[in-house]
Parts: structure tokens; sequence; C-alpha cells
């Protein structure tokens, strides 16, 4: 087992037991850090449990974020290999954008283009070929469709499986401590983070604080004086009833994504559910999830009869430009964050790259995605260049 010399001596909190948090304690613990998982509710049992849990990289532009994404889809297919998962299904996702050229991405074609042209591998095929050889469940054949793609390096994952490996696998092996509690100060010295609280009333003392606690981590940041751009969404999913769909990969249209949940479920959302008021209770009745059946039931013919089991509302941390905000924060010492929309896609990859940058003092690649960024620039507008 390897362990960083860097790391081997240093005790970390990671606040947060989502995908990120997760895969980061695992890392870290891996590399011999004396790792502490503090979670306020239970692992997976927030955003991460609640995503539609998506692997892509898809239209994420310019260039050097697209790789950040395709880089980690490629590590997650190794950490299900390393911890001999099952959570994993990286078979392709089905775009297609309307006879007008809408689809959920904007210009369809254009994002084609410019990623084909950085080596994506990307299909053209036609709606009636979709039935035909790729989702016999889909009929596109009556859609006024401008173009249909099969994005091949695409997919999905089960989290809760995922992170209950990552955190198993933590605790057995290197001894990583989980407790199910909530930060309520911390305190930092000279030489960095010296004393986490904990609502309980426990005090730990620690050399540095990770704070991947999605749309909370502004909250736990300020404690320490800390400041995170941050702003938060809430979206809803529906869940239909197990049923014969024969869905087997990511669909994405103009008006709605599905995918398939496990035990003959499949799991969806519309542009109407991505962006809901966080005290908004998902029902039946609610007129985005009726209209999202309809639509479902008319892509899905075997959905005829499927009602709609369970919803699931997530809120997301976004951070102000779009991007990752991961590393030390630049006036409080011994703070890192490691903060990100696309946390379930980026969540394996971000995690080695953290432990890179915790070992190499000259590690550059996180640079662009550092938080000191906003200080340098209010009007910042993301990493540069294609």
């Amino acid at each position: 087992m390897y362990k960083s010399k860097e790391l081997s001596d240093a005790r970390v909190i990671v606040v947060g037991a989502g995908a990120v948090g997760s895969c980061i304690a695992y890392r870290l613990a891996q590399a011999g850090a004396d790792v502490i998982v503090v979670e306020r509710g239970y692992p997976s049992g927030a955003t991460s449990g609640n995503s539609f849990a998506w692997l892509n990289a898809f239209a994420k532009f310019p260039r050097a974020y697209y790789r950040l994404n395709l880089q980690s889809i490629h590590e997650h297919r190794d950490l299900e290999w390393e911890l001999q998962g099952n959570w994993l299904n990286l078979n392709g996702g089905v775009h297609w954008a309307s006879s007008s050229g809408h689809s959920h991405f904007g210009d369809l074609k254009d994002s084609v283009r410019r990623m084909r042209s950085w080596g994506a591998r990307i299909e053209e095929i036609s709606p009636d070929d979709v039935s035909a050889r790729i989702e016999p469940g889909l009929r596109l054949g009556d859609e006024s469709i401008e173009s249909v793609f099969l994005v091949r390096e695409e997919g999905w994952v089960q989290p809760a499986l995922m992170i209950q490996a990552l955190l198993h696998r933590a605790v057995s092996e290197f001894n990583t401590t989980i407790m199910t509690d909530s930060v309520t100060g911390i305190v930092d010295g000279p030489d960095g983070i010296k004393r986490v609280s904990l609502a309980s009333g426990e005090q730990i003392d620690a050399d540095m604080v990770v704070v991947a606690a999605g749309p909370e981590s502004d909250r736990v940041a300020q404690m320490a004086g800390g400041c995170l751009p941050l702003t938060r969404s809430s979206g809803i999913l529906a869940v239909t009833a197990p049923s014969a769909a024969l869905i087997g990969r990511v669909i994405v249209g103009p008006d709605i994504m599905m995918r398939p949940d496990g035990g003959g479920r499949l799991v969806m959302a519309s542009e109407a559910l991505t962006s809901v008021d966080e005290s908004d209770v998902p029902t039946q009745d609610m007129p985005q999830i009726t209209a999202l059946l309809e639509r479902a039931r008319e892509l899905v013919p075997t959905l005829a009869n499927v009602p709609f089991e369970s919803f699931r509302k997530g809120v997301r941390s976004l951070p102000s430009d779009g991007y990752p905000i991961v590393g030390f924060d630049p006036q409080v010492s011994g703070l890192y964050y490691a903060v990100m929309h696309s946390g379930i896609t980026l969540s394996a990859g971000i995690a080695n790259l953290v432990v890179n940058d915790l070992i190499d003092p000259n590690f550059e690649g996180l640079a662009t995605f550092r938080p000191d960024r906003f200080e340098e620039a209010n009007l910042f507008q993301g990493p540069s260049g294609e």
C-alpha cells in the first residue's frame, strides 16, 4: 500500500459524504492521511443521492473543462474495477435536437462539431435507426427532428452503491472514521486549522479541513472566515414504477431526460423541473410532472400504463462562474475546497487530483480552478481557450 510522506502524519476532516467527499476521503486515506468524514445526514442522502447521476462531458466548454470531465469518466471505470463494484454503466447517451434546432444544449450540431475536433466518439444516426439498433423502447420516428447523435463516452452511476463501496474500503482498510454530525465551528491558527466543533459537542483537532458539502459548503467555509461564491439550485426527478420499458442508456431530448434506475425503473427530468423552488413538494398532480409523464409515454410506448412511483428533490451547488472551486482558501490556511456542479461526473477524477495537489507543492493540474481566481477578477469568465 502506497503512503505519501506528506500525508502520513496529517489529520484531515472531510465535510460531506456525497460522491465528491467520499472519493476524496478514500483517496486521502489510501495515501496515508488520518481521515475523519463528518456528514450531517447520511452518506449519499443529499445532493448525490438525488442526482440524475449522469456521467458526461457533453458541451462542457472550453477544452480544459471538457478534458477534466472526460478524464474523470475514465477514472470512474478504474475506480469501479479497483473496488470490485457494480454501479457503473458506460454504454453511451442518445441526444437529439428538434427540427427548429432546439436541444438540451442549445446548438447541438455546433457542440458535436467542437467535441469531435477534440477526439470525441460521436455517431450521427437516424431516428428510425435509434429504435432499430440502439434503443428499441424509444420511438423517435414520429418526432420532428433535426439530428440524433450517439455519444459513446457517457453513462450513469448508482451513487449510493459507489459511495458505500468507497467508505467501506476507507473504513475497513485505512481506518477512516465516519461521524454523523454537523460542523458548528472551525478554529484556525497561524499554521492552519486547529480544531473543528460539532453539534454533538465534540471537538476534533485537525491539520486541515476539506469542504465537500455541496450546497452547504459556503456555510461551512464562513465558520473559518472563508468565502465561497456559490448559488443554489433545486431540481426534481421522477421515478417510474418497475416496468418492461426497453431503455438502456441516458436519453437527452430538448424537453426530457431519462435513464434506467435499476429494478426496471426509469428516472426522468425535464427542463421545467431542473430549477424549482426549494419549498416545492413534488406530487403526482404537479403540472410539470403530469406533462413529463405524458411526454415520456409518447416517446416510450411501453410506459402507457406505468405511473411515477416516487420523486426525488435535490439541491445543487453552483459556483458563480460555473466551474469547480478546488484548492486552499487564499485567506485561511488549512481550509481546502472541493465544490462543483457535475459532482458525480467529476468525483473520481477530482479525488486523484486533490491527492496530487496535497503531496506536490508545485502541482499545476488544478491551476485553472483555484479559489483565488475570484480574488483576481470578479468578472472571471472561466477556463480559457479551446
